[in-house]
C-alpha cells in the first residue's frame, strides 16, 4: 500500500435547512487553516453573478417529466423551486405562528410542517417523499463535490478513500437522522468502493472548529480549564445548543458536553412563515388565496425584498422602513400599502423576529442555568450573523445573567463553521465525552417476581423452564449520563432457540424520565427502532445444547452486544471473547406517537 492510499480525505457536509455548505482536508494537513471550501457552484443568479459564495442554496426545480432539475444558484428569481425539504425529514415536529390582535396582544398557533396551502414555503412534489426529494438535491451536491474534489487533487482522487461526514441538528430525532443518512447514502455519498459516510451533530461540529480556530489563532491562554462555553448553532431551520466545558488546552484542545443539548425549529424560517402569515392578513385572504405559489414562494420578488430586511435590521433604530412589492393591488393606508408596495417599520419587524428569539433566549436560559456559570456565547450559523439577534443576545445576557460577565462573539467563518467542523470531527473530535438526552434500553426477558409481574405475562424458559417474563426492559445508558468517545457499553446476551440462530432481533426503547419504568407498555417509554445482531460467525464453542425438561433439544449461545453512542449515531456490534462476530444496523421507527412540540 503506497503512503497516499494509509490516508483520507474527509468531506465535511452541512445539509441545512436554507443553504448547503461542503468543507474539505486532507489526513496529512488536518490543521484549521489546511480546510478548503468549496466555493463555486453551477448558474448566474443575478443577485450574486460570479461571486465565490460559501454556500449554495438548498432549493431544487423539477422538470415536467418529473425529473430534477435545476438547483441552487441555477435557479432565476421568481422561478418554481422546492425549498426546506431538509425540515421535512423530521416532520413530525410542530411549528409555531405568533399572530398579534387589534390590541397588540400576541397569540401562538401551533402549524404542522406542510399545511397543504398551494402558497406554503414547504412541501413535496407529487409521488414523492421528503427522502426522495433530499435524495435528489444531495445528489447534485455530490455530483459537484466530486468534480472539485477531482480538480483539486487529482493525483489521489482515485487512489485515496473519502469519508463524508454529515451533520444534522442535535434536537432531531433519531429516526430523522437516519432518514437523512438514508437520503445521503441514495444520493451517492459513501457508494465508491472504500468510501464511508459518518455523522455528527452540527452544534458538535461547529465546537470542535470554531474553538480549535480560537485556540489556534489567539493562543491556548485564550482558554482556561473548566469553563464553559455555550454554542448556539442559530441556522435557517434549526437552533441548536449545547454547552461544552474545557478539559484540557495542553497539548491539544479537548471539550467535554456540561449540559444535555437542546434546541428547536426557531431558525430564519420561522420568521419567513410568519411574515407570509402576516402578508396574508395585511393584503386579504381574497387576493393572497388567488396569488400563484411562486409569487410568495422562494426566489421571487417578494421574499428577496424581505430577506434583504432580514440582514439589515439592526436592534434599537426605530427609523428603519422598507418596501415589499406586493403587486397591482388596491392601497390601503390601514395596512400601510401605497402604490405596489406594503410596508415594513421597526415594530413589524421586531414583532416577526419576536417569536424566535424569545425561544432562543429560553434555550440560553436554560443551557446556563444548568451549567452553573458559562464564560461565552458563540452564535454560528447563517441566522446567527443577524445584527438584532446578536445585539438582542447581547442585552439579553447582560440583564439576564449580569454576575457573569457573558461574552457574545460571533467567530470568523461562523457561516461555514459547521461544514469546516465537520471535516476536523472525521480526522478526530476534541469533544471527548457528551451527554445522553435520554434513556437507552433494551427489551430483554427478566425472572419472574411475585407481586411484582402480572402472570398473563408470565412464560417459562425454553432451556431452564424458568418462570420469566418478556415485557421488560434493561436500561443500559441513563438520561445525563456521560459517554465517552469510542466508550463500549456491553451487554450481556444470550438466546434460546429449538435451532442455531442466524440472527436475533432487539427492541432499542428509550424514555426522557427522570426514572424510567421498566415496562416495555409504559406510555411514556418510546420504542425506537429494531436491530439485527448477526450471529453466523459465532465460533462452535459459543453454543452449548441438551434435551430441556420437556424432552425437546434446544440451543443456547451466550455472547456480549457492544453499543457505542455518538454525536448522531449508534452503532451495535456482536462480540465473543472479545471478538468482533457481526454487526447491526438500526432500523428507527418514529420518537413516540403523534405530533411533538417544538418546545
Amino acid at each position: 500500500m503506497s503512503a497516499l492510499e494509509r490516508h483520507k480525505i474527509v468531506v465535511g457536509v452541512d445539509f441545512g435547512t436554507t443553504y448547503t455548505g461542503i468543507a474539505f482536508v486532507y489526513s496529512i494537513r488536518p490543521e484549521v487553516g489546511d480546510i478548503e471550501v468549496i466555493d463555486t457552484w453551477p448558474g448566474k443568479n443575478g443577485a450574486v453573478d460570479n461571486r465565490n459564495l460559501d454556500k449554495v442554496p438548498t432549493e431544487l426545480a423539477y422538470n415536467p417529466d418529473g425529473s430534477p432539475g435545476e438547483w441552487g444558484y441555477q435557479l432565476a428569481p421568481g422561478a418554481a423551486r422546492y425549498g426546506c425539504f431538509k425540515l421535512m425529514l423530521d416532520g413530525s415536529l410542530l411549528l409555531t405562528i405568533s399572530r398579534r390582535d387589534n390590541q397588540g396582544n400576541y397569540h401562538h398557533e401551533k402549524v404542522s410542517i406542510d399545511s397543504g396551502n398551494s402558497n406554503a414555503v414547504f412541501g413535496v412534489p407529487p409521488n414523492k417523499t421528503a427522502v426522495d426529494i433530499s435524495a435528489d438535491y444531495l445528489r447534485a451536491i455530490y455530483d459537484h463535490t466530486i468534480e472539485k474534489l477531482k480538480q483539486r487533487l487529482p493525483r489521489m482522487f482515485d487512489i485515496t478513500p473519502i469519508q463524508f461526514v454529515l451533520t444534522t441538528p442535535a434536537v432531531w430525532s433519531h429516526k430523522a437522522q437516519q432518514a437523512t443518512l438514508d437520503a445521503a447514502t441514495i444520493a451517492g455519498f459513501g457508494s465508491r468502493q472504500r468510501d464511508s459516510i459518518t455523522m455528527v451533530s452540527e452544534p458538535e461540529a461547529a465546537a470542535t472548529y470554531c474553538l480549535q480556530d480560537i485556540h489556534a489563532n489567539q493562543g491556548v491562554d485564550v482558554f482556561r480549564v473548566g469553563e464553559s462555553i455555550v454554542i448556539c448553532d442559530c441556522g435557517g431551520g434549526t437552533v441548536d445548543l449545547i454547552t461544552y466545558r474545557v478539559e484540557s488546552i495542553r497539548p491539544t484542545l479537548q471539550l467535554t458536553e456540561a449540559v444535555v443539548g437542546d434546541g428547536g425549529k426557531y431558525g430564519s424560517t420561522s420568521i419567513d412563515r410568519q411574515f407570509i402569515a402576516m402578508l396574508r392578513e395585511r393584503v386579504g385572504e381574497a387576493i393572497f388565496s388567488k396569488w400563484p405559489a411562486k409569487r410568495t414562494g422562494r426566489g421571487g420578488m417578494i421574499m428577496q425584498a424581505f430577506e434583504s430586511a432580514k440582514r439589515g435590521f439592526t436592534l434599537g433604530d426605530k427609523t428603519q422602513k422598507w418596501w415589499i412589492p406586493v403587486g397591482n393591488i388596491p392601497d390601503d393606508p390601514v395596512q400601510q400599502i401605497d402604490d405596489g408596495a406594503m410596508l415594513l417599520d421597526y415594530d413589524d419587524m421586531e414583532f416577526l423576529f419576536e417569536n424566535s428569539t424569545q425561544n432562543i433566549e429560553a434555550l440560553l436560559k436554560s443551557q446556563i442555568t444548568k451549567a452553573g456559570e458559562v464564560s461565552t456565547i458563540l452564535l454560528v450559523g447563517g441566522f446567527g450573523q443577524s445584527q438584532f439577534v446578536y445585539k438582542r443576545i447581547q442585552n439579553w445576557a447582560v440583564a439576564c445573567f449580569p454576575q457573569m460577565a457573558i461574552r457574545v462573539e460571533r467567530p470568523r467563518n461562523s457561516w461555514s463553521a459547521i461544514a469546516r467542523g465537520a471535516c476536523l470531527h472525521g480526522v478526530g473530535s476534541v469533544v471527548k465525552a457528551r451527554k445522553l438526552k435520554q434513556h437507552y434500553g433494551l427489551q430483554m426477558t427478566t425472572a419472574f417476581v411475585e407481586g411484582r409481574h402480572n402472570e398473563a405475562d408470565a412464560y417459562y424458559s425454553l432451556w431452564s423452564n424458568e418462570k420469566r417474563v418478556m415485557n421488560n426492559i434493561k436500561w443500559v445508558a441513563a438520561k445525563g449520563e456521560s459517554v465517552h468517545e469510542g466508550q463500549r457499553i456491553r451487554i450481556g446476551s444470550s438466546i434460546s432457540r429449538h435451532e442455531r440462530a442466524r440472527e436475533n432481533t432487539y427492541t432499542l426503547y428509550s424514555s426522557n424520565d427522570d426514572d424510567a419504568s421498566n415496562d416495555t407498555r409504559n406510555p411514556r417509554v418510546y420504542e425506537l427502532g429494531t436491530f439485527k445482531c448477526d450471529l453466523r460467525s459465532l465460533p462452535e464453542e459459543a453454543w452449548e445444547t441438551k434435551i430441556n425438561a420437556n424432552g425437546v433439544r434446544v440451543y443456547r449461545a451466550s455472547f456480549e452486544t457492544i453499543m457505542e453512542i455518538g454525536s448522531a449515531e449508534i452503532t451495535f456490534k456482536t462480540y465473543y471473547q472479545d471478538k468482533v462476530c457481526g454487526s447491526a444496523k438500526m432500523a428507527f421507527y418514529s420518537m413516540g406517537e403523534g405530533l411533538r412540540e417544538a418546545t
